[in-house]
C-alpha cells in the first residue's frame, strides 16, 4: 500500500494552492482519496479484515448521520453538498487505510523518513523566502510559508514534527546528535514566521512526552524533564530576539515581553466583540461567539448545523446566498472550530471532539509497546491534543498538510492499538478455548489477514 501512501504524504507536504503550478496539481489528494476509498471497498468485499474499534463505527455513523439531517434541512444545492463531503469526510479514506492493511514497521519508518526529509525541506525554502521578501521591504513573517502554503500551519507541523523526534529520542530509536541537529533545522522556520502559536505548543508539546514515557526509573525520567526545561532556554534565547528583531520595522507592535505587558492587547488578539459589520475585523474568540449567536436562533440548526458545504468557499465559486455571504461576514472560515459549528451544530462538534478523546486513550496504551508503534503513540499523546488546540487557531479543514496526515497517523495509531488488543485477547483466551473453537481465530500477526 505504499504505492498510495508516498505519493499521498508527498502531495500534501510539497503542494498547495499558492504555488505557481497548474491547479489540477493541488486536486491530488482528492484524487487520493478516492482511489483509496475504492481500493478499500474492493479489499472490503473481498472478505478482508478490516480492524477498527467499534467506538469508532458508532461514532463516524453518528456524525454521518447527525451532518444528513442537518445537510436534508438547510442545504438545497447538490454542489454545496459536494463541497461539504470534499471538506469534512476527505481525511476519512486515509484513517481506514490502516485498518484494511497491518503496515509493518520497516513501511512506516520509510513513511516517516520520508515526512521528515519533506519537513527538513522546510528549513532552507523558509530562509530563501525570508530573505527574498526582506529584500523587497517586506518584513511580515505571514510570508514565510515554506511549501505548505501558510506560515501558522507550517509552524504547527513542524511543532508536531518535533515531538515526535522528541518522543523517538526518548524510546532510545534516534542518535542523540541526529536529535539535536534535526530539532534545530525543524524549529528554526518557526522562529522567523512570528507565529506566536510556538511559544504555547512547543512546551506543551514536549512536557507531554517526557511525563508519560515509561519504562525508566525516577532519576531518567527527571532528566527527561531537564532535558526539555533546558531546551525550551535555548529555543527562546533564540526566538525573543529573532521575533524582536523581526517585529521592529512594526511601531504599533510590542515585542515578545509587551505581548504580555501591553495592557488589553492579547484580549483584543484573540476577541474583540465584534458584531460582524462588514468593517469589522474578526478575530478568532469572535467568529465562535458569532457562530454560537447565529445558530441559537433555531434549535435544529443549533443542533445539527446549516449543513455540510453550506458556508463552504470553493474554487468553482458557491451559491451565494444570504446566509453564506453572512457566514463570510462573521468569519465562518476563518478557523476550524467555527466552521464545524456552522455546518455541523453542537451535536457534530462534540463528536469530531470525541474522536480526539478516543484517539489519545488509543494511544496511551499503545505506549506500553516497545516497537516503533508504541514510540510514536508517546509522541502522539501530545500531537492530538495539540491539534485540538489548532481547532481555535486556524482552519486545518483546508490544510492538507496537517488535516490529512493528521488522520492518516492517526488511523495508524488506532488500527495498531485494536490489533495490540486482539492480540491480548487471544492470549487470554488460548488456554480456555471453547468446544469447537479454532485455533487461530484471528491472525494479528499477518499482513493480509488483521
Amino acid at each position: 500500500m505504499n504505492w498510495l501512501v508516498y505519493p499521498f504524504l508527498i502531495s500534501i507536504l510539497l503542494i498547495h494552492r499558492f504555488m505557481p503550478i497548474p491547479r489540477s496539481l493541488t486536486w491530488i489528494p482528492d484524487l487520493l482519496s478516492l482511489l483509496t476509498l475504492l481500493v478499500i471497498i474492493l479489499r472490503v468485499v473481498h472478505h478482508e479484515k478490516i480492524v477498527i474499534s467499534t467506538k469508532y463505527v458508532f461514532l463516524l455513523t453518528l456524525f454521518l448521520s447527525f451532518a444528513f439531517i442537518g445537510t436534508a434541512l438547510n442545504v438545497e444545492s447538490g454542489r454545496q453538498i459536494i463541497f461539504g463531503v470534499r471538506t469534512h469526510l476527505k481525511y476519512l479514506p486515509f484513517f481506514l487505510l490502516p485498518a484494511i492493511y497491518d503496515f509493518t514497521p520497516g513501511e512506516v519508518k520509510k513513511q516517516l523518513l520520508l515526512v521528515l526529509g519533506i519537513l527538513l525541506l522546510q528549513c532552507p525554502v523558509s530562509i530563501l523566502q525570508k530573505v527574498y521578501f526582506l529584500s523587497r521591504g517586506i518584513f511580515t513573517g505571514d510570508v514565510v510559508r515554506g511549501t505548505i502554503g501558510d506560515s501558522g500551519s507550517l509552524s504547527i507541523i513542524l511543532v508536531c514534527a518535533a515531538v515526535m523526534v522528541f518522543a523517538l529520542y526518548l524510546r532510545k530509536r534516534i542518535h542523540r546528535r541526529a536529535f539535536y541537529v534535526v530539532m534545530v533545522l525543524l524549529l528554526f522556520p518557526t522562529t522567523i514566521n512570528e507565529t506566536k502559536v510556538t511559544v504555547v505548543m512547543l512546551p506543551l508539546g514536549l512536557m507531554i512526552p517526557a511525563f508519560l514515557c515509561e519504562g525508566y526509573l525516577s532519576a531518567e525520567r527527571k532528566k527527561n524533564i531537564l532535558r526539555v526545561v533546558f531546551g525550551l532556554v535555548a529555543f527562546f534565547i533564540v526566538f525573543i530576539p529573532t521575533y524582536n528583531l523581526i517585529i521592529k520595522p512594526y511601531k504599533d507592535a510590542p515585542d515578545f515581553v509587551g505581548l504580555f505587558e501591553k495592557k488589553g492587547y492579547l484580549q483584543r488578539y484573540l476577541y474583540k466583540g465584534v458584531r460582524g459589520k462588514s468593517y469589522e475585523d474578526v478575530r478568532r474568540g469572535d467568529a465562535i461567539m458569532l457562530a454560537l449567536k447565529t445558530l441559537s436562533d433555531d434549535p435544529s440548526t443549533m443542533a445539527f448545523g446549516f449543513g455540510v458545504g453550506r458556508v463552504t468557499q470553493s474554487f468553482w465559486g458557491s451559491d451565494e446566498d444570504s446566509l453564506f455571504k453572512k457566514a463570510q461576514q462573521y468569519g465562518a472560515q476563518h478557523i476550524a472550530l467555527s466552521q464545524i459549528l456552522w455546518e455541523t451544530g453542537i451535536l457534530g462538534l462534540l463528536l469530531y471532539l470525541a474522536l480526539f478523546v478516543f484517539l489519545l486513550n488509543d494511544a496511551r496504551m499503545l505506549v506500553k509497546s516497545d516497537d516503533l508503534f508504541g514510540a510514536m503513540a508517546l509522541g502522539w499523546c501530545a500531537v492530538v491534543p495539540l491539534i485540538g488546540v489548532c481547532l481555535i487557531y486556524t482552519n486545518m479543514l483546508h490544510t492538507n498538510g496537517i488535516n490529512l496526515a493528521f488522520w492518516y497517523f492517526s488511523g495508524l495509531i488506532a488500527a495498531k492499538a485494536k490489533m495490540k488488543a486482539l492480540r491480548l485477547q487471544y492470549l487470554g483466551m488460548r488456554f480456555n478455548l471453547p468446544s469447537g473453537w479454532r485455533q487461530n481465530p484471528v491472525n494479528v500477526s499477518g499482513r493480509q489477514r488483521v
